[in-house]
């Protein structure tokens, strides 16, 4: 008789990974540092700044994965290291962390889920005295300790920032250099700024002077630092919103770090800030990808743009800060061709003030031939032949390689054809090549007093932008040809 053995099947068993700490030397974690100003103060110390004036705003930015994770920060001449930084975890609102441990440690995380856990951190400016402004996180030993199943940290792949050497994106903004920190003595990193402020644009509608950065990437995700509530991304069809609903606070409680993600596949962006942000304009912005990623060289032509209120963006309902330069036509208009954009409108302002104000704005933007600028000015008062000549000289001769003068539009006083006479004679009278000017006498659609496109007669609300876009669309390859 022959018996059937029966085979017995052994289910395999799972075998519980134990947790494990590792410590990351400053090496692992410095591609995660963006806007330093000024990181080899002292050595063996990178100094991550903070100022009043957000001038200077450094924040680390990656992923770090465990349940747990602390960090090592101080700062010299600080009597208040109990709360010298912020931090927020997987887009959560900035908090303090409390007091370093012994070994001089921050708690970043504890506690959560093993896994990747996307972390921001800075230093908070204490009571506006300026004793973390001398924060920084040694350079040398261990920096960063993570527990978990598999405890790691990515950083960025690469960053760029306004005013930085990164050739492979474009800043149409420009930069003044307003001093050095004294702290840190008179040979240290200037702070920056936008290239126009005046110190008055703050609060909400200010969307002239946004900071601006044209790139190229195929990440699925950008990392974005700023002051701004409100980021906004260009893909070249579609303008994207996000919003940060951290309510705003002052020195570094100010940060915002926007992820943006569910991008796929090569593509030029612009990403540029919203419109409320205190004074200063636009002191900083940063753009990074994650790790393993990079950007693609990108330097496009720039298109500056020099109006009024309705060059700037300005709402003309209520304040609201959601508004911004992206729903301006110039903007769309130029993007859509391969501009980077620069908005420099400002509300209010006629072609005199542009006149005044011009040689200062241009000597810190950086111009070439391939660049246009575009002037837009005229519904405040008529302009004269002298401040329009004078206008499109100094456009000249910055080393534009075209100028664009767009006439006064309609309005339903009828007040705008004699004010573009005096604009078309004075730029025929100049009989340069290279200066182009558009007639918008004939676009009779825009005068109107119409809830939803104009509705105070002045200013456009979107749909009546998108209007306008329709006419630039057709008159503005003409001018650029």
């Amino acid at each position: 008789m022959t018996v059937a053995l029966r085979q017995r099947r052994l289910r395999p068993r799972t075998v519980a990974v134990a947790p494990a700490t590792v410590q990351f030397g400053y090496a692992s974690v410095a591609g995660g540092w963006t806007l330093l100003t000024d990181a080899a103060i002292a050595a063996g110390k990178t100094y991550t700044t903070v100022s009043a004036d957000q001038g200077q705003a450094a924040a680390w930015v990656g992923v770090i994965r465990g349940t747990d994770a602390r960090v090592r920060m101080s700062a010299d001449f600080s009597t208040n290291l109990s709360d010298l930084l912020r931090v927020s975890v997987d887009g959560g609102p900035f908090a303090s962390p409390g007091a370093p441990d012994a070994n001089g440690e921050y708690a970043l995380f504890a506690g959560l889920a093993d896994g990747p856990h996307f972390v921001a951190f800075m230093p908070k400016l204490i009571g506006g005295t300026g004793a973390n402004l001398y924060a920084f996180m040694p350079s040398t030993g261990n920096v960063l300790r993570v527990t978990g199943s598999s405890p790691d940290v990515s950083v960025a792949g690469e960053w760029t920032q306004i005013g930085d050497a990164n050739a492979k994106t474009t800043k149409p903004m420009g930069l003044i250099p307003t001093g050095s920190d004294g702290r840190h003595g008179a040979s240290r990193t200037p702070l920056n700024r936008a290239a126009w402020n005046t110190g008055s644009f703050t609060g909400t509608q200010r969307t002239g002077t946004q900071n601006l950065i044209a790139l190229a990437t195929a990440s699925p995700e950008l990392w974005v630092v700023s002051q701004y509530r409100y980021v906004h991304l260009w893909d070249g069809t579609v303008l994207s919103q996000f919003d940060s609903t951290t309510a705003m606070g002052i020195g570094a409680d100010m940060v915002r770090v926007h992820r943006i993600t569910g991008l796929s596949g090569q593509k030029t962006y612009h990403v540029f800030g919203g419109a409320n942000a205190t004074t200063p304009v636009g002191a900083w912005f940063s753009v990074g990808v994650p790790a393993g990623q990079s950007f693609a060289s990108l330097p496009l032509p720039q298109a500056h743009l020099f109006g009024d209120s309705i060059t700037q963006g300005v709402d003309p309902t209520a304040a609201s800060d959601d508004r911004n330069s992206g729903f301006v036509d110039l903007f769309r208009a130029f993007a859509r061709r391969g501009y980077a954009v620069g908005n420099f409108g400002s509300g209010g302002w006629t072609a005199g003030n542009l006149d005044t104000n011009l040689a200062g704005m241009l000597a810190v933007l950086n111009v070439s031939a391939s660049d246009v600028a575009h002037v837009a000015i005229g519904q405040n008062a008529t302009p004269t032949a002298a401040e329009i000549t004078s206008i499109a000289s100094k456009l000249i001769a910055k080393g534009y390689g075209k100028v664009i003068f767009r006439g006064v539009l309609p309005v339903i006083t009828g007040s705008h054809p004699a004010k573009n006479t005096v604009i078309s004679g004075a730029l025929n009278a100049m009989a340069d090549p290279r200066i182009r000017y558009i007639d918008p006498n004939s676009w009779t659609e825009l005068a109107v007093n119409t809830p939803g496109v104009r509705n105070d007669g002045i200013h456009f609300l979107p749909s009546g932008y998108d209007l306008l876009l329709n006419r630039m669309d057709v008159t503005l390859p003409n001018a650029l040809a």
